[in-house]
């Protein structure tokens, strides 16, 4: 038991050390390697702490998948898409949310015990859930094209302030380029 506990540590504190490169991602593959992020790798660590932390923790606690779909959602609504705080935040908020819903499944039946995969799924039945997943992506989107004109320090003509209307009428031979108007 402690030595499945200092795994799904251990795999936090890697992902959330790799939080600064996640965002980055985000951005999508051809900035990121723009930025020098080596993408391949980060995937394939990303991907294998993740897959090795689930698989410990449902070989601990059984499949309540449902947390993994539902909290980083809530979480990145509340604190923001940031994966440096999101990673740890949703840890947190997910095991929380778990004990109420055990704590809750235990009693609500007593002296009988509810199985807490049924709370999860109660929880899961909410109508407001699509509503945050949708309103997390666009959170996201927002976040991730305000970073991209920071980082990238992109002049101000290629962000998103209105761009200058040319006239392909007015070509100048001398300069070869477009005169604007």
């Amino acid at each position: 038991l402690m030595a499945s506990f200092f795994i799904v540590f251990a795999g936090l504190v890697v992902l959330t050390l790799m939080g600064n490169r996640l965002n980055i991602l985000s951005f999508g593959d051809q900035d990121a390697r723009s930025l020098g992020v080596p993408i391949e790798r980060t995937y394939l660590v990303a991907f294998a702490v993740a897959a090795l932390i689930t698989a410990v923790a449902v070989s601990l606690s059984g499949l309540v998948g449902f947390v993994g779909l539902l909290i980083p959602h809530a979480v990145r609504l509340v604190a923001g898409p940031d994966h440096r705080q999101l990673l740890p935040l949703s840890a947190v908020v997910g095991a929380t949310f778990l004990v109420i819903a055990d704590a809750f499944a235990r009693t609500i039946i007593a002296p009988a015990m509810l199985p807490v995969g049924v709370v999860t799924a109660l929880a899961r039945s909410c109508p407001a859930m699509p509503g945050m997943a949708r309103a997390s992506a666009t959170a996201t989107a927002a976040w991730a094209c305000k970073k991209a004109q920071t980082i990238m320090a992109m002049p101000p003509f290629m962000s998103s302030a209105p761009r200058p209307q040319t006239n392909p009428s007015t070509r100048s031979p001398a300069k070869g380029g477009w005169v604007q108007v």
